[in-house]
C-alpha cells in the first residue's frame, strides 16, 4: 500500500482529457464524501491521471491523495483508515490497483463482498473517493457489490487513442514462452493484468481480429504458467475461433495445441486427443509447401498428440506419432541447430517416455540420455531459459536408469535434476512446484532401492506434502499423482516396520485410483493394479491374509488385462504381482495353487532376466526364494535346496554391487536356506548358512529393529531350534547384540 500527497506546483500540467472536465468540477464542488468511478484499460494512463488532476484541484484548495494497492487486499477500507496523515475534507482520495482483489473470472471476491457489507461506513469519510479501474474490474464491482455501486455520483470513462495501444502491444505485451518461465509469479500477474485490459480496450471498439487472437494466446499461456487451466481453456478456445475467422492455419493449429495441453491436464484426455488430432491435420496440410516453419509445425502437433495418447496408454500409437517428430525434429536441427535443437531434445525427451512405456528400456534410456546431453549443452550457455529443460530430461533418465538397475546413477542424477527444480521452485512455486514433487517422488523411490529407507521416507513425505496442495487446488491433474505417491509411501512405511501408516496410505491411494477408473476408465488402471499389490503385501504383514490374498489376486487380474495389451511394459508387473500372490495362497495353504501362479511368475522373469539382468535379476532371485518356500511346503526339498541356491546366488552377486539394499535379502534368504538344509538333514551346513545369516542381519537390525524384527526373529529363532536339536549350545557371541532385543 501506498498513501502520498502530490507536489504543490506541477510545470507544466497535463493535458485534462475533455471526458473528465465533469469529474473535475464534481471533485472541487465535493465537501464530503462522493464516490466517482473511472474506467480506464491502460495502467500508465491510470497512473497519470492522479498527476493531471492535482495541480488543478491544489487550485481550489484540495489535494489528492493516492492509496496505490499493489497486492490483493479483503478490506479496502481498513486500508483507507491506515493512510497518514488522516484523510480531511480537503482532500481527494484517487483508489488504484483495486483489480488485483478482483480476479475476472471469480465469483465474489472477498474484496467485493466486504465492500457491498461495509457500504454504509464509507459515508463517514470526509473527502471524495475515485476508483480508477479497467473495464473487467469495474464491471466485476457493478455486479457483485451492487449496493455500493449505487452510490456513485458518475463513471467517467478514458478513451485511449489508438496509436496508443500500438505502442503497448509492441513494448509491453509480446513474451516469449521461455522468458514468461523466468518471470516471477508476481511479475507473470502483471504481464496478465496488462494482456487483458488491452484486449478489453480492442474489444470495445471491435474490428481488431488480429489483436483479439494475439493478446487471447498470450492471456492463455500466461494462465497456463501460472496454473490457471480452466481460465486458460477459455482464451485457448477463444483463440481457435480467432484464427478461423482470419482463416489463419498456422495460428489455429498452434492454438488447438494449447487447448489439447490444457484439456490433458485437466484431465480431459478424449478432447484433448480430437483437438491434437486437428492439429496433426492442419500440419499435414501445411506440410505439403516444405518450409521450416511447416515442418515445425507439424513436428510440434505430433509431439503433443504423442504425449496425449502415452497418457491414454495408447503407447504403440504415441510411439509412432513421437518418432515421426523427431525424424522430422532431427533433420530441421541440422539445418538450423540454434532454432531446432531446443525443439530436438523436447521431442526425443517425449520419445524416451514412449519408449519406456512400449518396455524397450535400452532404447527409451538412448533417446533421454541424447536429450540430456542436447540440454545440458543448452543451459550452459543460457541457463535461465533451459535449466527447466534440463530438470525435466533428467528426472526421466533417473526413471529410466533404475528401470534399467542401475540405481547409484539413476540417484546421481534425480538428485541434479530435484536440486535444480528446488531453485526454480522458490523462485516460481506456481510454474514449477508440480515438477519438483514429480523428482522428489523419483527420488524416494530411487533411495529406497538402494536401502537408504529413511532418507527415502523424507524425500517421500515432503512429496506428500507439496502433492496434497496441489491436488487441493488442481484435483483432476495432481490426484493421480498423490495416489502414486501414496503407494511409494506405503512400501517405504512397511519396509520400516510401519504397516498400519502404510495400510491408511495405500488405502487412500487405492480409494482415489477407484474414483478416477469411474470418470477416466482404465487411463488409471497400471497405478490402480501396482496399489493393489502393494495393499495385499501391507495386510500380510498385518496378519489379514484373506484381505491380502484378495488384494493380491485383484492386481494380478488387472496386470493379466494390462499384459493382454502392452505385454512389453506390464510383464514385469505381471510377474513380481504373481510370486506375491502365490506368498498369500500359501498363507492360505492353497499350496498347489501357489506353486503355479509362482512359477508362472518365475518363467517371465527367466526371460526378463536374461534380456535386461540389471533391471530383473532382485526380481528373480526374490521370485526363486519364494518358489524354494512353495516347493519345501510340498515336500519337495530336493527341488526347493536348488533354487535357494540359485536365489542366494543372485543375492551374493547384487550384494557386492548394493550392499545396503541387498544384503538384508542375502541373510533372510540364508536363514530360509538353512530350514530347508535341517530339514533335509544337512544339518551342519543349514547351522552355517543361519549363522552367516545372522551375522549380515544383525547391522541392519541394531540400525533399524522396526524394520528387521520378523526377519531377525524368524533367523534367532530357527538357530536356537536347530542347536537345540544338534545339542549345541547358541553362540553368545552371535547373539550377544541381538537375543534380548528379539526376546523383548
Amino acid at each position: 500500500m501506498n498513501a502520498m500527497t502530490l507536489p504543490e506546483i506541477l510545470q507544466p500540467a497535463p493535458k485534462l482529457d475533455p471526458e473528465l472536465i465533469p469529474l473535475l468540477r464534481l471533485l472541487q464542488r465535493a465537501k464530503s464524501f462522493a464516490l466517482a468511478f473511472v474506467k480506464c484499460n491502460v495502467p500508465t494512463k491510470r497512473e497519470r491521471l492522479v498527476e493531471i488532476f492535482g495541480p488543478r484541484l491544489e487550485a481550489h484548495g484540495k489535494f489528492a491523495r493516492l492509496l496505490h494497492l499493489h497486492n490483493p487486499i479483503t478490506d479496502i477500507l481498513e486500508n483507507i483508515h491506515q493512510l497518514r496523515p488522516l484523510l480531511s475534507s480537503k482532500d481527494v482520495l484517487f483508489i488504484l490497483g483495486l483489480e488485483h482483489s478482483i480476479p475476472a473470472e471469480e465469483e465474489f471476491p472477498p474484496a467485493l463482498v466486504k465492500l457491498n457489507l461495509a457500504r454504509e461506513r464509507f459515508r463517514d469519510l470526509p473527502c471524495p473517493l475515485v476508483m480508477i479501474l479497467p473495464d473487467y474490474a469495474l464491471t466485476q464491482l457493478a455486479r457483485q457489490a451492487p449496493d455500493f455501486w449505487a452510490w456513485r455520483s458518475g463513471v467517467f470513462e478514458i478513451e485511449v487513442p489508438l496509436e496508443d495501444l500500438t505502442t503497448i502491444m509492441h513494448r509491453d505485451v509480446q513474451v516469449a514462452g521461455r522468458d514468461l518461465l523466468s518471470l516471477s509469479p508476481e511479475r507473470i500477474k502483471g504481464h496478465l493484468n496488462i494482456l487483458q485490459e488491452v484486449l478489453a480496450e480492442y474489444e470495445a471498439r471491435g474490428n481488431f481480429d488480429r489483436e483479439r487472437l494475439d493478446l487471447s494466446r498470450q492471456i492463455s499461456n500466461n494462465l497456463i504458467v501460472l496454473g490457471d487451466l480452466k481460465r486458460a481453456q477459455i482464451y485457448a478456445a477463444r483463440s481457435i475461433d480467432l484464427a478461423r475467422r482470419l482463416g489463419d492455419l498456422p495460428v489455429e493449429l498452434e492454438a488447438l495445441n494449447m487447448l489439447a495441453v490444457v484439456l490433458a491436464d485437466l484431465g480431459n484426455y478424449q478432447e484433448a486427443l480430437i483437438s491434437a488430432q486437428k492439429a496433426v491435420d492442419i500440419g499435414r496440410a501445411l506440410a505439403k509447401v516444405e518450409t521450416e516453419k511447416s515442418q515445425e509445425n507439424l513436428a510440434a502437433s505430433l509431439s503433443n498428440l504423442g504425449a496425449i495418447l502415452g497418457r491414454l496408454r495408447s503407447s504403440k500409437e504415441a510411439y509412432e506419432a513421437l518418432e515421426e517428430a523427431v525424424e522430422l525434429r532431427r533433420h530441421l536441427a541440422l539445418r538450423l541447430p540454434d532454432q531446432f535443437l531446443p525443439e530436438l531434445a523436447s521431442a526425443l525427451n517425449n520419445l524416451g517416455i514412449a519408449l519406456g512405456d512400449l518396455g524397450r528400456r535400452e532404447e527409451a534410456l538412448a533417446a533421454i540420455e541424447e536429450s540430456v546431453a542436447i540440454r545440458r549443452r543448452l543451459s550452459s550457455g543460457n541457463s535461465d531459459h533451459f535449466l527447466p529443460d534440463l530438470a525435466s530430461s533428467l528426472n526421466n533418465f533417473g526413471s529410466n536408469l533404475r528401470d534399467l538397475g542401475r540405481p547409484e546413477e539413476s540417484l546421481a542424477v534425480t538428485k541434479e535434476a530435484v536440486d535444480i527444480y528446488r531453485a526454480l521452485s522458490a523462485r516460481n512455486p506456481e510454474a514449477f512446484a508440480p515438477f519438483l514433487v514429480a523428482s522428489l517422488n523419483n527420488l524416494g523411490a530411487i533411495l529406497s532401492d538402494l536401502g537408504r529407507r529413511e532418507e527415502a521416507l523424507r524425500a517421500t513425505e515432503e512429496a506428500l506434502e507439496l502433492y496434497r496442495n496441489l491436488a487441493r487446488s488442481r484435483p483432476t491433474l495432481f490426484l493421480p499423482d498423490l495416489a502414486t505417491n501414496l503407494d511409494n509411501l506405503g512400501t517405504m512405511l512397511t519396509a520400516l516396520g510401519r504397516p498400519e501408516e502404510a495400510l491408511r496410505a495405500v488405502l487412500e491411494a487405492v480409494e482415489i485410483l477407484q474414483r478416477l477408473g469411474v470418470e477416466h476408465g482404465e487411463t488409471f488402471l497400471p497405478q490402480l493394479a501396482k496399489s493393489f499389490d502393494t495393499l495385499g503385501s501391507i495386510l500380510s504383514a498385518l496378519g489379514r491374509d484373506n484381505d491380502a490374498l484378495q488384494a493380491s489376486q485383484q492386481a494380478v487380474e488387472h496386470y493379466r488385462t494390462l499384459s493382454l495389451s502392452n505385454s512389453g511394459a506390464f510383464l514385469p508387473n505381471l510377474a513380481k504381482a504373481l510370486s506375491n500372490l502365490g506368498n498369500r495362497l500359501n498363507r492360505e495353504n492353497f499350496r498347489e495353487d501357489a506353486l503355479a501362479v509362482i512359477q508362472e511368475g518365475v518363467q517371465y522373469l527367466r526371460k526378463l532376466a536374461s534380456e535386461s539382468p540389471e533391471s530383473f535379476e532382485r526380481w528373480l532371485a526374490l521370485s526363486l526364494n519364494n518358489m524354494a518356500n512353495s516347493l519345501n511346503a510340498l515336500g519337495r526339498r530336493n527341488e526347493a535346496l536348488g533354487l535357494m541356491e540359485e536365489a542366494i546366488g543372485l543375492f551374493r552377486h547384487l550384494s557386492s554391487l548394493y550392499p545396503e539394499a541387498f544384503l538384508p535379502y542375502l541373510g533372510s534368504s540364508l536363514g530360509n536356506f538353512g530350514e530347508i538344509l535341517s530339514e533335509s538333514a544337512h544339518r551342519e551346513e543349514a547351522l552355517q548358512m543361519i549363522e552367516e545369516g545372522i551375522s549380515i542381519l544383525t547391522p541392519f537390525f541394531l540400525r533399524d529393529p522396526s524394520a528387521f524384527q520378523k526377519w531377525m526373529d524368524n533367523s534367532v529363532t530357527r538357530y536356537i531350534s536347530l542347536c537345540t536339536e544338534m545339542g549345541r549350545e547358541p553362540s553368545p557371541e552371535l547373539l550377544r547384540f541381538v537375543r534380548p532385543t528379539v526376546q523383548s
